[in-house]
Parts: structure tokens; C-alpha cells; sequence
């Protein structure tokens, strides 16, 4: 159950809601962070609950098909990416996978 689903609706940035909403210490975490619309292989992600919006995962995507494959620690998770917020910090550097993936993807 998405807790701000209508909320979510009607806001324009829904990052900036999405922020205002968690709590204190987590808004202080994942300021530098962006609300993920999609996903590559190889990037960081933050999985914060729709239903406590608390971070519940964090890890390396590894694959992606119906549910995402993360792998966290030393264990591989599969998420269903309907069941959460997932954030991702923006990266600074020109040279990355992103890129690469972003051009395979347009070429297919």
C-alpha cells in the first residue's frame, strides 16, 4: 500500500515530496539523491518502502527483467520496483556504464 499515492499524483517534484515526507535523518542522507525513472544495470539504488517509507534495500542492481536483482552485502535480492521508492545519487563523471547501457538500449 503506497501511503502517498495521491499525493504523488498531483505533485510536480515528486522527489521533493517524496523528501518532505521521510524522517529527519533520512532526509539529511539522500538530499544529493534523485528519484530513479529508470534503471540501469551496474547502478547503486536505495529502496525506500511505499507502504513505512524506510529504507529497506540498498545495493548494486545485477538484473533486470519483471523484478530487479540486487545484490546487498553478500546476499541477491529480487524487488518488485512497484512496492518501493527507489533513489539513486546522480553520478558527476562523463566516463561511466550509463552511457554504454543508455546507447545498447536505443540501438535495440
Amino acid at each position: 500500500m503506497d501511503i502517498l499515492e495521491n499525493i504523488m499524483k498531483i505533485t510536480d517534484n515528486k522527489f521533493s515530496t517524496l523528501l518532505f515526507f521521510l524522517d529527519t535523518k533520512l532526509q539529511n542522507r539522500y538530499k544529493n539523491y534523485e528519484l530513479a525513472d529508470k534503471l540501469y544495470l551496474n547502478d547503486m539504488i536505495h529502496c525506500i518502502g511505499k507502504d513505512t517509507l524506510e529504507i529497506e534495500y540498498n545495493g548494486r542492481i545485477k538484473k533486470i527483467n519483471d523484478k530487479i536483482q540486487i545484490k546487498s552485502k553478500n546476499f541477491n535480492i529480487y524487488l518488485n520496483t512497484d512496492e518501493y521508492y527507489i533513489l539513486t545519487k546522480p553520478r558527476k563523471s562523463e566516463v561511466n556504464n550509463r552511457k554504454f547501457f543508455e546507447s545498447l538500449l536505443n540501438q535495440l
